[in-house]
């Protein structure tokens, strides 16, 4: 079983980590690596992304937060416009590498300040009850 904290320091080290995989993104733009290139580092983000937005839904169905489809919708939503670029990208890429960058920086930004601050808020008040983190869905 995941205790609270444990739970909610791998959510902020898998946000520290996105970070960095979105920096290694902007790197391979600037080196103005082939569409290949910059293809496995979308999809290599776009599956550590997967990874942790199954974290964070199973802590919502943990703690029955209220706003979990609205959440879970806006990780859909991240998640078919990245496949998006994904798709577009190949060895002759012409998309604007601003375009890709500016957009996940700025939905992970805003998801990260204003989503999950707010589920956070909710998984602390959940934590409050006097349990451990089991299963999703046995609370």
């Amino acid at each position: 079983m995941t205790t609270y904290s444990e739970l909610t320091k791998k959510i902020e080290y898998q946000h520290n980590h996105l970070a960095k995989k979105l920096d290694q993104l902007e790197a391979a733009i600037d080196k103005r690596s082939n569409g290949e290139a910059i293809s496995e580092v979308l999809n290599a983000m776009t599956q550590y992304i997967t990874e942790h937005f199954e974290l964070e839904e199973n802590a919502m169905k943990m703690a029955n937060y209220k706003h979990y489809e609205r959440h879970r919708e806006a990780h859909l939503d991240f998640l078919r416009k990245t496949a998006e670029f994904c798709t577009h990208s190949s060895p002759n890429w012409e998309k604007p590498s601003s375009e890709i960058t500016q957009f996940l920086r700025n939905w992970l930004t805003d998801h990260v300040a204003v989503e999950d601050r707010e589920m956070i808020q909710c998984l602390e008040k959940f934590s409050e009850q006097p349990k451990k983190w089991g299963k999703p869905g046995k609370p």
